[in-house]
């Protein structure tokens, strides 16, 4: 990981991280299969954190997302995303 969790957990932050399909699992072309699996399994993780945060301390009103190198283009993806935005 990039950053010390210790550090966000000292200061009230709830850290969540998630994982999501990479490479032609997550954005190829797979006839019958939806496009994009792997931006769907980070509103998939969104919706998770919404409904889930608060039995952790955690407020599903101020979730912040960050994101290093490619998850950073995940973030601005999910800016986009209608699905992500509730």
């Amino acid at each position: 990981p990039w950053y010390d969790g210790r550090s966000f957990s000292r200061d009230g932050v709830v850290v969540v991280t998630v994982s999501y399909r990479l490479g032609f699992h997550g954005f190829g072309w797979i006839e019958d299969a939806p496009v994009n699996r792997g931006v769907l399994d980070q509103i998939a993780a969104l919706e998770w954190v919404r409904d889930n945060i608060a039995a952790f301390g955690g407020d599903p009103g101020a979730v912040t997302l960050a994101g290093q190198s490619a998850g950073g283009i995940s973030v601005m993806t999910l800016f986009t995303a209608p699905r992500a935005q509730s």
